[in-house]
């Protein structure tokens, strides 16, 4: 090791994020003493790809083809790393022959290309291709009097294993959760065997359209979203108004004392801890704030953008809920 390098040593406590995915990458590293992960966040869950130890080197992708970084790295015990700059990187790749530079290359183009491939093995990735291949069986069927649509489960899981390389026992286990669910239930019929029936097509033609815009936002793909997670406050106060609805006639309207008197009923908390969601809903016309002759506030809701309103966050909770249930591993 030159004077140089002895000067660059880095040092890590354990649980140092050392760099992140997607951050420019100016520098590699080699490991003089230590432990450290590489890893990627699939679905805000950590993935550790690799446990690096003493003389493993990390980094180096992106100092050679200047890309940004294809994972993070967080130390896993204290560690010293040497910390290679471009200057000193080069320096030292000016050592090497012209056609190990394009062999180095074309190494890191294809191990770049073996890490976008690695998020088909999550179990929640692989749970949405088989749901966009199902749906794509799906659309060739014909609806019968009862909007449902029929399909032959042998044949079905063969052509989804055949097309995604998985055994079949894995697609079996797919298709029997989903048909566990409120989308779908399983049949025997002794003419044609087991059966897979979609109790609402629309219903799961949306969610497939829910996996294929998830799987677009995970690869970089731009798009317009259209399915955006309501967050949970949200929906409990979309529901608390829907059950105060619920408890009178045809009025849309009430007292905002019994407004917030039913908010802390219904949801155990005073209605001052939603004041910024209320205030949301006003701004989009769910809720509006009236005064009567007598000079009583009152808050009026509009039953047809709630039911909007509600219907997605219903519909996202759902998907969220249908999207862990078929996972695979």
């Amino acid at each position: 090791m030159t004077y140089l390098e002895k000067q660059i040593i880095r040092h890590f406590n354990p649980g140092d994020i050392i760099f992140k995915e997607d951050d420019p990458g100016t520098s590699m590293f080699i490991i003089q003493k230590g432990q450290v992960e590489v890893f990627k966040i699939n679905n805000g869950q950590k993935v550790v790809l690799a446990t690096l130890k003493e003389g493993s080197v990390f980094g180096e992708m992106s100092l050679i083809d200047g890309r940004p970084r294809s994972a993070s790295v967080q130390a896993k015990t204290a560690c010293a790393c040497l910390e290679m700059n471009q200057i000193l990187f080069k320096k030292r790749l000016g050592e090497v022959p012209a056609w190990m530079k394009s062999f180095f290359l074309i190494l890191v183009d294809r191990l770049r290309n073996a890490d976008q491939s690695q998020g088909a093995d999550n179990p929640t990735v692989l749970g949405r291709r088989i749901v966009f291949l199902l749906e794509y069986m799906l659309k060739t069927i014909e609806p019968d009097s009862d909007n449902r649509k029929t399909i032959l489960w042998k044949e079905t899981a063969e052509t989804i294993a055949m097309l995604m390389n998985l055994p079949e026992v894995k697609i079996n286990r797919a298709l029997n959760k989903l048909a566990l669910t409120e989308v779908a239930r399983s049949e025997i019929n002794y003419e044609k065997g087991k059966l897979l029936i979609v109790e609402k097509p629309e219903l799961f033609s949306r969610y497939a359209a829910y996996c294929k815009e998830q799987f677009l936002k995970e690869t970089g793909n731009p798009l317009i979203t259209e399915f955006e997670t309501m967050p949970k406050e949200e929906l409990a106060v979309l529901n608390c108004i829907q059950t105060m609805l619920k408890q009178q006639a045809s009025a849309n309207d009430f007292p905002e004392s019994y407004f917030d008197e039913q908010f802390k009923t219904i949801l155990g908390r005073p209605v001052e801890d939603f004041e910024y969601i209320i205030k949301k809903f006003k701004k989009q016309g769910i809720l509006k704030a009236k005064m009567t002759s007598d000079s009583e506030k009152l808050l009026e809701v509009d039953r047809d953008l709630l039911a909007v309103k509600l219907g997605a966050g219903n519909e996202m909770e759902l998907f969220h809920k249908l999207e862990k249930r078929l996972a695979i591993q």
